[in-house]
């Protein structure tokens, strides 16, 4: 867990990553956060220019 701390903002420890890769990481990287900083990755794959597609036509409509 880390724990951030800004006088802006409600201090909170972060617990949860969640990573949109569009690029195909490695499982190295997230293998790293969940050892060694003890945080929980939920990694979801996204067709990039799909999204931003469906994005746009929602503020166009």
């Amino acid at each position: 867990m880390i724990f951030t701390k800004n006088e802006k903002y409600t201090s909170e420890f972060i617990e949860n990553v969640y990573i949109a890769d569009a690029v195909g990481l490695s499982s190295d990287m997230k293998k790293y956060f969940e050892e060694e900083m003890f945080l929980n990755v939920y990694l979801r794959h996204i067709d990039l220019v799909n999204e931003v597609c469906a994005l746009a036509k929602m503020e166009i409509s």
